[in-house]
């Protein structure tokens, strides 16, 4: 018996030595070109279009050529055979098999006769599902599942460790989808030697004990079958509807050593997908353990998925345990029913994934190809664990309508990466199919809230992230919202976000421990960082960065590196805004708000506002600002290693006013900058100058407290040409040497009117002290506890006018 059915086995494979010829071809790795498309195309029997790139390159580089461009290839070389002969074979070999029958009556194919169905051969057929044409009839997906909600249902139990082709029988049983089909695979070892198509309307139960080995690298462990509409298309998301899969380990073991790439589950055109409390495992690197490819309101929940790789180059050829995929050409969508299936650019709409367990994978979910115009949409990634993967554990290109909630992530590169941008590095856009025009959404409605992310390692360039977005000046993601979120111990920022403009930060209670900045906006205009928590960042806590129209409120930073926050060229920002949402900034290495310029640059943070922050021992500066004219600084309370504020190179009316310095060197200083006002402020203890203004013309001084200097109470010095000082209050100065509670120094036209000097002490320092200040004007000062020599002391100053001072 063995004997006839050698002979009928290589009988059939005579009748198909083009198509296996082909597979003998893929020794190696390759990249197609158009030449070597329409060569190899023309190889099979099937094939009549090289344009659609019919063999999707899953060894090596893993790459193929779409419209003369190289775009990076998926998971495995499905080559479309004749399913019709193949299903012959497995026809014929039942029919004669007297010896060897398995429990279930159907001869069990061994290694010793069966060496082409197994892993480790250099042919492996396809199996298709065209021996027969189903045709649906055309009418609304939701008339459809109107209409299934009520089918007979047909129970079936596989027999335990049965074949392939006996489960793909009892599969069949359903094949036109009328019926409700229950499937129940119970504990043991199935050895899955082929493809298993699933049809509408299936439930699979597996026990949680049954373990599904793939055995065959060509084609999915399970794939939906798809039909043919009656106008000879099966695009949309009714090709097949209402399946569940459950239970089960579904383990590729045996290929993890692969050179290329395989898939355990396919869903193309696909709705109301089930997929639940089942295991799927160990794939070679370059493959996915889920795909969905233009699926329609499905839910992945309570599953296992891990296992990527033999161990080696994990990093290399990264790809996602769930990937969410575009039907766009088999370049993206590698299948083995090529006659049934239309290339529409059809994405996925109403996703959910949910208490799933991922680890020891290259990413966890997500997407590394898109199609211009073609977003996924309405996308929930909820309560999932994430620990042990090699790249992003969450990669989002090109979704919108997506929450990504209530994860824990942990012990990788990256943790959640969204975008949308053109670098070849992280995914290119294809062009839509037929020239499709196609516009960019204004809202991408994207939310990250509620995750704990921790141990994020930098290594690779540019991650090390625990959030990340990133979009283009051509394609900004907009509408994003990162919502109260833990991220602890990040090799770079804890949340970075460039191109998003609008973005909200808000209320992440525990960023904590990054190397660089906590959270960091880029080109990111009227983002909004609202209530956060940041402590112990290696550079600053909030940063921004070519972001105007910045808002940066209520949050509370300490124990922070470089700056509490830092604004590099972003005008309009406003860093705490009234008295509830000021900003508490504690321990920092330099200052605790910064407003800068970049290097080389004299474009800093213009008509700035730095409001009701709370600053407390900042290691250089309280505020500084450095060419940033226009800057409005109000109602902070600080208290400074150095100057509690540094106004530098501000000028165009910049302003401090009602601001407490309780500490500092300086605790107010004004460095070329002209046209500043220095008014209504309170300096409680100053070990240098209470306030202390050079290079600044035409610069306003009122108002002001001086409570304790250790030097000048107010000083001017170098240029300060026709400034004015008037109604300021010095209580306590320096009693020896030339300080003096007030003075002028090289400086021309200036006046000093109305101001009141208090000194209480045995000595007699200088009240107002004019030098080398030439047509200064000294009018209704009062002065009292210095001697009537040295209450109004002119030195080498002409042109000056005193009058109705009180000493």
């Amino acid at each position: 018996m063995k004997r006839i059915l050698a002979v009928l086995i290589s009988t059939i494979l005579l009748m198909t030595s083009a198509e296996l010829s082909v597979y003998a071809s893929f020794e190696e790795d390759v990249v197609f070109s158009s030449e070597e498309d329409s060569f190899l195309t023309d190889a099979t029997e099937d094939s009549a279009e090289s344009s659609d790139a019919d063999f999707s390159e899953g060894i090596g580089n893993g790459s193929i050529r779409e419209n003369n461009t190289v775009v990076e290839g998926d998971a495995d070389i499905d080559i479309f055979a004749d399913e019709g002969e193949i299903n012959e074979v497995w026809k014929d070999a039942e029919e004669i098999s007297e010896e060897g029958e398995s429990s279930d009556g159907i001869e069990e194919f061994t290694d010793e006769n069966t060496s082409l169905f197994t892993s480790g051969t250099e042919e492996e057929p396809d199996f298709c599902s065209g021996e027969e044409e189903i045709f649906v009839e055309e009418s609304s997906l939701e008339e459809l599942l109107t209409a299934e909600a009520a089918l007979p249902a047909k129970k079936v139990n596989a027999p335990a460790g049965c074949s392939a082709s006996k489960l793909q029988s009892l599969l069949d049983l359903n094949k036109d989808g009328k019926s409700q089909l229950i499937l129940t695979i119970p504990a043991g070892t199935y050895h899955l030697n082929r493809p298993l198509f699933v049809n509408s309307n299936t439930i699979i139960r597996a026990s949680q004990k049954a373990r599904l080995i793939k055995q065959a690298r060509y084609g999915a462990m399970i794939e939906s079958r798809l039909r043919k509409s009656r106008n000879g298309t099966d695009g949309g998301y009714n090709s097949c509807r209402n399946v569940t899969i459950e239970g089960g380990i579904w383990d590729t073991a045996p290929l993890l050593g692969a050179l290329g790439g395989t898939e355990s589950f396919r869903f193309i055109h696909c709705t109301n997908i089930t997929i639940q409390n089942l295991t799927l495992c160990n794939v070679p690197r370059k493959s996915h353990l889920l795909v969905l490819a233009g699926v329609k309101n499905s839910v992945v929940k309570n599953c296992k998925f891990y296992g990527y790789g033999n161990g080696q180059n994990l990093n290399s050829d990264a790809k996602e345990a769930i990937q969410l995929d575009v039907v766009h050409s088999a370049a993206l969508v590698p299948n083995q029913q090529k006659d049934v299936i239309t290339w529409d650019d059809l994405a996925c709409d109403g996703i959910t994934i949910s208490g799933c367990e991922f680890h020891d994978f290259a990413r966890g979910i997500g997407s590394h190809m898109a199609v211009a115009g073609h977003e996924h949409n309405n996308i929930v990634i909820q309560g999932n664990h994430f620990y042990n993967i090699y790249d992003n554990v969450i990669r989002l290109f090109n979704y919108k309508n997506t929450k990504v909630k209530e994860n824990l992530i942990e012990r990788a590169p990256e943790g959640i990466f969204v975008y949308t941008d053109f670098h070849s590095w992280c995914g290119n856009y294809l062009p839509p199919n037929k020239g499709k025009k196609y516009s960019i959404p204004s809202n991408y409605n994207i939310e990250i809230s509620g995750n704990t992310i921790r141990n994020i390692p930098s290594g690779l360039p540019e991650f090390g992230n625990g959030i990340r977005i990133l979009g283009s000046e051509e394609r900004p993601v907009r509408g994003v919202k990162i919502v109260g979120n833990v991220i602890k111990s990040t090799g770079m920022y804890g949340i970075w976000a460039d191109w998003a403009p609008g973005i909200t930060v808000s209320n992440n209670k525990g960023i904590s421990s990054s190397k660089k900045h906590g959270i960091l906006l880029e080109h990111s205009s009227s983002g909004k960082i609202l209530g956060n928590t940041v402590s112990r960042a290696g550079q600053s806590g909030i940063a921004f960065y070519y972001s105007n129209g910045v808002s940066v409120c209520n949050n509370k930073l300490s124990d922070i590196a470089i700056h509490g926050i830092y604004g590099v060229q972003s005008s309009k920002c406003t860093v705490g805004k009234s008295v509830f949402t000021g900003n508490n900034i504690t321990n920092t290495g330099k200052d605790a708000v910064c407003l800068t310029s970049p290097s080389g640059s004299s474009k800093g943070c213009n008509s700035a506002s730095v409001s009701y922050n709370t600053i407390k021992n900042a290691g250089r500066y309280g505020i500084y600002t450095y060419y940033s004219s226009g800057v409005n600084i109000n109602q902070n309370t600080i208290a400074a290693k150095d100057n509690g504020i540094l106004l530098k190179c501000s000028g165009g009316k910049s302003k401090a006013a009602f601001n407490t310095v309780t500490s500092g060197t300086n605790g107010i200083r004004v460095v070329k900058s002209s046209t500043a006002s220095v008014v209504s402020n309170t300096i409680k203890r100053a070990s240098g100058n209470g306030i202390y203004c050079s290079e600044s013309n035409k610069s306003t001084l009122k108002s002001n407290v001086v409570q304790a200097a250790g030097k000048y109470g107010i000083y001017l010095v170098k240029y300060n040409k026709d400034s004015v000082i008037t109604k300021n209050t010095v209580n306590k100065f320096a009693s020896v040497g030339n300080y003096s509670g007030i003075c002028t120094s090289s400086s021309e036209g200036c006046t000093i009117t109305s101001n009141q000097i208090f000194y209480s002490g045995t000595k007699k320092p200088k009240g107002i002290y004019v030098h080398k200040s030439n047509k200064t004007t000294v009018k209704s000062n009062t002065i009292k506890g210095c001697s009537k020599k040295n209450a109004i002391v002119l030195s080498g100053s002409s042109g000056c006018k005193k009058s109705g001072n009180k000493i």
